[in-house]
């Protein structure tokens, strides 16, 4: 999630499909970190990219999960800078 440019389509069409086959939850992480980012850009990139997978999501009643299973968001705190909008 933290390349927009890949992402955001990807996830875009992951819950298209979920939703057609009846799925209500799309799983994902942050994907591999870009070299030049720092972790505040990070965040923002993750939030830029959520909240373009949710105008897809919401109208067909389903959800994102953010899996805080590596660097940017595996402790409380960075989980915090993820997702307050």
């Amino acid at each position: 999630m933290c390349k927009p440019e890949v992402s955001v389509e990807y996830l875009k069409q992951a819950i298209r499909f979920a939703a057609e086959c009846g799925a209500p939850v799309v799983n994902t992480d942050e994907g591999p970190k870009p070299k030049w980012t720092t972790e505040a850009e990070d965040h923002l990139l993750m939030r830029y990219t959520l909240m373009e997978a949710a105008k897809v999501a919401e109208p067909r009643g389903s959800q994102s999960d953010l899996s805080p299973t590596s660097n940017t968001v595996n402790t409380p705190k960075a989980w915090t800078g993820s997702i307050a909008w």
